[in-house]
């Protein structure tokens, strides 16, 4: 899959034509490559990315604000297994695990944007079957009492891990998830006013 994805960067992504037609396909998103926020102020907006998550997080967190805010952290716990009261996610998905990430000393409200990073074995992958670019960071949502997919991207990998992000709207349960074949493309729009 990284040299699938470097070749896939250096070739069609350069190229609109061909990028227009694999994304017909696979969503583009899975293989162009991406600039990750850096921690820090933006000196064209005065907005500020900071690390919220702890060093020990089985997820890397950074969080974008108006202003900084050194205090605010977002807490990260491990759930063993889904609760009964939270229904299963979609058919098709397998779970890798389950995290609670819930905010302290802000409100979501202060949150600009939010950039994760997460990370599922190598041997998951193999074991299950999951696509290279099949990984999910579902967020659950309280208030629709469902789930909402943000397809993760695939951004290195290491000897025993591959990493990928998402940009999630905010904090609450999230399952990490994957599947055998990549979604087709989709569209989604929300808050239309």
């Amino acid at each position: 899959p990284g040299v699938m994805q470097a070749t896939l960067e250096s070739g069609s992504a350069g190229a609109a034509e061909a990028l227009a037609s694999l994304g017909v396909e696979v969503p583009v998103e899975s293989f162009v490559s991406e600039n990750p926020p850096i921690e820090g102020t933006d000196p064209s907006t005065g907005e500020v990315w900071e690390v919220v998550a702890p060093p020990s997080a089985s997820v890397e967190v950074l969080a974008k604000f108006q202003r900084g805010n050194p205090e605010a952290a977002v807490e990260v716990i491990d759930v063993p297994e889904l609760p009964e009261e939270i229904p299963p996610l979609p058919e098709g998905e397998i779970t890798a695990n389950f995290v609670q990430i819930s905010e302290t000393n802000f409100d979501q409200e202060d949150l600009r944007a939010t950039h994760v990073t997460f990370f599922v074995p190598k041997s998951w992958l193999l074991e299950n079957d999951i696509h290279p670019w099949g990984v999910s960071f579902n967020r659950y949502d309280e208030d629709d009492d469902s789930w909402q997919a943000f397809r993760g991207k695939r951004v290195r990998e290491d000897e025993n891990f591959v990493y990928y992000t998402a940009t999630p709207p905010g904090f609450s349960l999230w399952a990490v998830s994957g599947r055998s074949s990549v979604d087709p493309v989709q569209f989604r729009v929300d808050d239309l006013s």
